[in-house]
C-alpha cells in the first residue's frame, strides 16, 4: 500500500504520470487477503478473465516460472489479517518439519527465522498472451526438497483449474539445479530422447 499519500497525490496531480485514484488502488489492494502460498481468489479471477473453459486445448498449455528474490528482512503487523508478517512460510508441511528440526537442535533455538527471500511462482502460456503470478512463499532460501513440494503443488493447482503445465523455467541457482536432478530417472536420464 502507499505509505506517503501526500507524495502520491502530488505526483498524481502533476500529470507527468497517469496514476489511478487512491480509491482505485484501495480496491485493488483489498481485493483479497494477501498471504503466502497460492491465492485461490487471484487464480479464480484470472481464470474468469481468460474464460478458461472456452479456450482450445493448445491455448491452455503453459509453463511455470519460479524465482527467489532477496528482500529486506523485518516484521510488520498486518491489521487486515491480524498477524505478524515477516517469518518464513513454506507451506504447512515444510513449516512443521522446520519446527521439529528447530526443537531437536542442541541449542533449542525455537524462534522461526525471519524471511530473507521471496519465492515467486508465475504461469505463462505457450500459445496465448497470458502470464500471471499464482503465489509466493516467504523463505530463507528454499531447498530443492521444499521447491519440489511447492512447484508440484503449483502444477496440481493449475491443472485442477484447466491448464496443462508442460515445463518449468527458473534460473541456475544451486537449489534449482538440484530440483531438476530430483526428476532424473534411475538410469540418469530425464526420460526424453
Amino acid at each position: 500500500l502507499i505509505f506517503f499519500l501526500g507524495t502520491y497525490e502530488q505526483l498524481r496531480a502533476t500529470g507527468f504520470l497517469q496514476l489511478p485514484h487512491r480509491s482505485t488502488l484501495q480496491q485493488y489492494a483489498s481485493f483479497t487477503l494477501i498471504g503466502t502460498s497460492f491465492n485461490p481468489d487471484v487464480i479464480e479471477k484470472y481464470c474468469n478473465e481468460l474464460k478458461i473453459s472456452t479456450l482450445p486445448t493448445h491455448e491452455r498449455i503453459c509453463f511455470i516460472m519460479f524465482d527467489e528474490m532477496i528482500i529486506k528482512s523485518g516484521l510488520v503487523f498486518s491489521r487486515s489479517i491480524g498477524t505478524i508478517i515477516g517469518f518464513t512460510e513454506l507451506g504447512r508441511v515444510s513449516d512443521e518439519i522446520d519446527s521439529l528440526e528447530r526443537s531437536l537442535e542442541k541449542d533449542r533455538k525455537k524462534v522461526r527465522p525471519l524471511t530473507t527471500h521471496v519465492l515467486s511462482i508465475m504461469v505463462r502460456a505457450f500459445f496465448n498472451h497470458f502470464n500471471f503470478s499464482i503465489g509466493f512463499y516467504a523463505t530463507c532460501s528454499a531447498s530443492a526438497e521444499q521447491l519440489f513440494a511447492i512447484i508440484w503443488e503449483a502444477v496440481g493447482v493449475m491443472e485442477m483449474v484447466g491448464f496443462n503445465v508442460y515445463a518449468f523455467v527458473c534460473d541456475g541457482a544451486s537449489a534449482n539445479r538440484k530440483f531438476f536432478e530430483m526428476h532424473k530417472l534411475e538410469d540418469g536420464t530425464n526420460g526424453f530422447p
